[in-house]
């Protein structure tokens, strides 16, 4: 996967996700070989293309910041949210590689919902959380999905 910014391939140190806990594995598995498990275990090439796309989502939207807003104002349907990512093309590769509208994306991200209404974020910490959130539930469906799978797999 290459970084648009920089023009050279990620590494597993440019992502806030896997940098997070300082412990980082020495040396990663060969593609080879994770491609060959994937065919033992008969994944199709369409589910490995989704693991790869979903798992580099994932990493990517980590790396999402955004320039906070404080307004506390109200979002119109179709409108803007006050904040926005620093870096719009890394949240538009996220959106990509799920298939989603960014617009949409955005503001699942940006807005909470207040009497009826989608509000802007009224701080920081909650539109970081709602992201994290986001990306946890993404990375959880994806791993609850491999597990169901694996098993359907090892026991025919």
């Amino acid at each position: 996967m290459i970084n648009k910014k920089t023009g050279k391939k990620w590494d597993l140190d440019d992502f806030a996700i896997t940098t997070a806990s300082g412990t980082l594995p020495k040396e990663p598995v060969p593609f080879d070989e994770t491609q060959a498990a994937f065919k033992t275990l008969n994944f199709t090439d369409e589910e490995q293309l989704m693991i790869y796309k979903t798992t580099q989502a994932v990493l990517l939207l980590g790396n999402v910041e955004f320039n906070y807003v404080a307004d506390g104002s109200f979002v119109e349907t179709g409108g803007k949210t006050a904040s926005q990512p620093k870096e719009p093309e890394m949240l538009q590769d996220v959106c990509e590689l799920l298939e989603i509208r960014y617009d949409d994306f955005q503001l699942l991200i940006c807005v909470q919902f207040f009497m009826g209404k989608m509000q802007n974020v009224p701080s920081m910490i909650i539109l970081m959380g709602n992201r994290n959130a986001i990306l946890k539930e993404i990375y959880n469906r994806m791993f609850n999905w491999l597990v169901q799978k694996l098993n359907r797999n090892l026991l025919s």
